[in-house]
């Protein structure tokens, strides 16, 4: 049995040990390390891919969200929208690694989803108020497939890395899945 020994917040005499208690109370309970290999398995690559995603969709948004929206760049809108999406990016990205990294964990958290949606809401205001920025400028053929071959590339060598060299070297798959229904299996025949 843990013993926990309680002390009120006005019991503490000292200033710097109230700051210190006001502090912590912002501080998570135990702090979690993430290792984060993104070439290990499919899943982890492919959560990795989708923070890259997520995050240049952010850094876009601000841009076509000001020039839709006609706010100046030195608008409190601004500041405001970054003081609220870098904490919740924070938790949201925590999230998304434990779902890439551990086994047990089966689905996106709550901030994860909030972020998503967030995320799409505002590319869909972007999108609804903004279609004619599209139309604006034409863009140069050459980037359009460029960007697009590029992807095509993105798409192949994550099959050839993930799928095709492991069925060929015969070298076991590492994904948490495949471990863990390996485990149940292991525990049924017991």
């Amino acid at each position: 049995v843990q013993e926990y020994r309680w002390k009120g917040f006005w019991n503490i005499t000292s200033y710097a040990g109230r700051a210190k208690r006001l502090l912590q109370q912002f501080t998570p309970y135990y702090w979690t390390s993430f290792e984060r290999h993104a070439l290990q398995d499919l899943r982890t690559w492919l959560v990795t891919m989708m923070v890259f995603c997520l995050v240049m969709a952010i850094d876009l948004s601000a841009f076509y969200l000001k020039d839709v929206l006609w706010v100046p760049a030195n608008h409190r809108f601004n500041i405001y929208r970054l003081l609220v999406i870098t904490p919740a990016s924070a938790v949201a990205t925590r999230e998304l690694f434990q779902y890439a990294r551990d086994p047990k964990c089966v689905r996106f958290g709550q901030q994860a989803w909030v972020l998503i949606f967030v995320i799409a809401t505002e590319f869909l205001v972007s999108y609804k108020f903004g279609a004619h920025i599209a139309q604006r400028g034409s863009t140069d053929p050459f980037w359009l497939h460029f960007w697009a071959g590029a992807g095509i590339l993105l798409v192949l060598w994550t099959l050839v890395y993930f799928v095709v060299i492991p069925i060929v070297t015969k070298r076991p798959r590492t994904d948490s899945t495949a471990e863990d229904s390996h485990h149940r299996s292991a525990k049924k025949t017991h």
